[in-house]
């Protein structure tokens, strides 16, 4: 069964479980975003993560005794990304036929994300949840290069798993479409764009981060 913990110094969610889990997962995020999905490429960056899990190029877990050894696998991903993604999911879920076993990948996603934040801040896990279930309807206009954007800062904004889940549900508020900080950057690379006869989808920051602790 996947599971969802809080990373040591609150960065991310780390996600474990075998191999199926992951091979399961894989295959109900390709069928949802299909080939026509409007945030293909960032929702498919779970994807891309999930599958470096199940072929072990994450972190490798041995379980059980020695006799009856279990391999588990576990990836670590940054809160404001793994939600948004988790969001998305949901939001696509809605407009495509699903199965029992798609919705159950679904709901366990969600309850990872619930059961890692409910561990330390029941308070903190309850706002998050309830961005979870609004912030996936956003229009194919939105940029995501703003939620990589809000990953940085979120990362460097407190270096303790209690500073950084306190200001998580301030930074998940800033990727809503319609905030202040979102349409200062949105502002921005629209003319940007037009400037360099481009669109604002295609601006991305590639700036190495400084090394941090997860």
């Amino acid at each position: 069964m996947l599971r969802g913990e809080c990373t040591a110094h609150g960065a991310g969610i780390r996600l474990s479980g075998d191999y199926y889990d992951f091979h399961r997962l894989h295959e109900t995020i390709h069928y949802l975003v299909g080939e026509d999905s409007d945030m293909q490429e960032f929702v498919l960056g779970l994807a891309y993560e999930v599958r470096k899990a199940k072929s072990g190029q994450r972190e490798i877990v041995m379980k059980g005794s020695d006799d009856e050894p279990s391999t588990y696998y576990s990836v670590d991903i940054l809160w404001p990304e793994f939600l948004a993604q988790v969001s998305m999911l949901r939001n696509l879920a809605a407009f495509k036929p699903t199965d029992s076993a798609i919705q159950s990948d679904l709901y366990r996603l969600e309850a990872c994300i619930e059961n890692a934040l409910n561990e330390h801040d029941s308070n903190i896990s309850q706002k998050v949840m309830g961005w979870v279930k609004e912030f996936g309807f956003v229009s194919k206009d939105y940029l995501t290069e703003f939620v990589f954007i809000q990953c940085r800062e979120f990362v460097f904004s407190g270096t303790t798993l209690k500073a950084r889940l306190k200001k998580l549900p301030s930074f998940l508020s800033r990727l809503f479409p319609q905030s202040a900080d979102y349409k200062v950057f949105e502002k921005e690379l629209q003319e940007l764009a037009k400037a360099q006869g481009s669109h604002p989808q295609d601006f991305h920051d590639w700036t190495e981060w400084p090394e941090f602790k997860w």
